[in-house]
């Protein structure tokens, strides 16, 4: 999916962005829901893009890519998965005749361990999941203007 965001900001290699909520969330099945499009703190979002090599400038209107990702998906990931090895891990270990205050201690200790591969996971494909900039649309005239 592409979208159009202004260039607040340029770092080495990637670039801060804003860009209007409404049009960020207007393509998600959850924006009724959402406190985030909901919001009354204000109307724009902040985004960091990778520069993929794309020389840009605060100012910019920039044209950038988002990936699909599903957000069932990362809510299994980030609260499904510890729950089921906490679950899983529990009832393993009382079903065994282990203690329960015991069971307790190693099933969060597997919730932890289910973090860190999932902290893993994402410092190996966190540049293919971030947004990259395609291509330099045009200058802001200073209002926000990004669509």
């Amino acid at each position: 999916m592409t979208e159009q965001a202004i260039v607040k900001k340029v770092e080495q290699e990637y670039a801060i962005l804003t860009k209007s909520r409404e049009e960020a969330c207007a393509m998600c099945a959850a924006k009724n829901m959402c406190s985030v499009s909901n919001s009354t703190t204000g109307k724009t979002m902040t985004i960091r893009a990778m520069k993929n090599g794309i020389d840009v400038k605060p100012g910019d209107i920039v044209e950038i890519e988002v990936p699909n990702f599903s957000a069932t998906k990362l809510a299994f990931l980030l609260y499904g998965l510890p729950l089921i090895a906490f679950i899983i891990t529990m009832m393993g270990l009382v079903s065994l005749g282990i203690s329960e205050g015991f069971a307790v201690i190693v099933g969060l200790l597997a919730v932890a361990g289910v973090y860190l591969l999932l902290s893993i996971y994402d410092k190996k494909n966190r540049e293919k999941l971030m947004p990259r900039i395609l291509r330099k649309v045009g200058k802001s005239n200073g209002f926000f203007t990004a669509r």
